[in-house]
């Protein structure tokens, strides 16, 4: 049994959860040339303060105003005081990290995961109560849609560019902060045998930022946490009016989610792949045509692992989306808006029409969003299922 109730009105869940794809949760910070070296398939990550000194006692004059030069422009290379084959004294290692064998570039900077110490990756909790909180938003209004529908048909007389966030706290789904009843649905920290890799995070679509890629630090894909625990107070929840039982049925809402989301991206890929996006191959814009033609090649193996993860979502047992790179309508609850379209759109995954119906883009665009991503092996990021023990 995943749960059991301890006090009155409050009910504890025992959960793991298994990483399916490569999940990055950042700290913010980029390791640039001078925190790193690479050795081989590894990123060998450096106490910068120890390397620094170890090196100011073999030679004083190490630095130059040229090396400073190189340092302030990310073009520093350790390779100059390490050459390979030499080794580097294990006080000076911070951690290593292995490489993605889909790396095929020298690698100026990478984006740092969060980590317990410094040393151990983990999720903290508000990542997961962040998606929790997103789902039940989506599921709530879906379910009382007619409601809502009235109010966004005026969206573009209430704002010029519409935000989800303000538009909820005005229509107070959840009450003040103080009054807020997610504070009833309490998560822990999530630690676990997280294995960390170095990979990409290609942007796919977007002609401005055309083969943009991040590098990023990892929690790979098959790594396992921890049991944890996810604290929910009914009785007080009975008291917070509609959104309340949406809140004790959160584990409902992440399926409904995920499983609208998934039907939604399983068809932008098949039509990808079938060619139902031609206009695209043969767009003037040569950037644009580049771009689908690379995703035709991928399309098919992405649209069957979405299947996958389609088959992997259930109501006890729901997928989550977590992290950065995993896209706008797994971060807003966007697919509801397509009902607002003034004509019938058989494209669920584009909101262009209503964006520029609206005049919510600065350009009038064809497909919004365009803001996938995938790996350099081509997965798309951060999906975890949450098992109940």
């Amino acid at each position: 049994m995943a749960e059991m109730k301890t006090k009155i009105g409050e009910k504890v869940g025992t959960y793991k959860i298994k990483i399916l794809s490569p999940v990055h949760i950042g700290t913010g910070n980029k390791l640039t040339k001078l925190d790193f070296i690479i050795r081989g398939n590894y990123l060998i990550v450096l106490n910068i303060d120890k390397a620094l000194d170890f090196l100011l006692q073999k030679n004083p004059n190490t630095f130059s105003e040229e090396t400073l030069d190189s340092i302030a422009k990310n073009k520093f290379s350790w390779d100059h005081y390490f050459p390979e084959g030499k080794r580097i004294p294990d006080e000076l290692i911070k951690y290593k990290v292995e490489l993605n064998p889909n790396i095929k570039v020298k690698v100026r900077d990478i984006w740092e995961a969060i980590k317990k110490d410094n040393k151990n990756l983990y999720i903290p909790a508000s990542e997961v109560k962040g998606f929790i909180r997103t789902a039940i938003v989506y599921k709530y209004m879906k379910d009382n849609w007619n409601e809502f529908r009235n109010k966004f048909q005026n969206i573009s007389k209430k704002f010029k560019k519409f935000n989800f966030k303000r538009f909820i706290e005005e229509e107070n789904i959840f009450g003040s902060a103080l009054q807020d009843p997610m504070k009833f649905l309490k998560i822990e920290d999530i630690y676990g045998q997280f294995e960390p890799e170095i990979n990409g995070a290609k942007l796919m679509f977007s002609p401005s930022k055309e083969g943009l890629t991040d590098y990023i630090e990892t929690i790979r894909g098959g790594s396992l946490s921890f049991t944890f625990k996810i604290k929910l107070w009914e009785e007080r929840l009975k008291g917070a009016g509609r959104i309340g039982k949406y809140i004790m049925n959160w584990k409902e809402a992440c399926y409904e989610f995920i499983n609208d989301f998934l039907e939604a991206e399983i068809k932008f890929w098949e039509d990808v792949a079938n060619g139902n996006l031609a206009g695209y191959l043969k767009s003037k814009n040569s950037k644009i045509a580049t771009l689908f033609k690379q995703a035709t090649r991928i399309a098919k193996k992405i649209k069957a692992d979405l299947e996958n993860l389609k088959d992997e979502n259930t109501k006890e047992a729901p997928l989550l989306r977590i992290g950065k790179y995993t896209g706008y309508l797994d971060h807003t609850v966007g697919l509801l808006l397509r009902d607002l379209q003034r004509y019938s759109n058989p494209q669920p995954y584009n909101l262009a029409p209503l964006g520029n119906d609206i005049g919510a883009m600065k350009a009038k665009r064809f497909l919004f969003p365009l803001t996938r991503r995938i790996t350099l092996d081509n997965q798309t990021l951060g999906w975890c299922k949450l098992e109940g023990m």
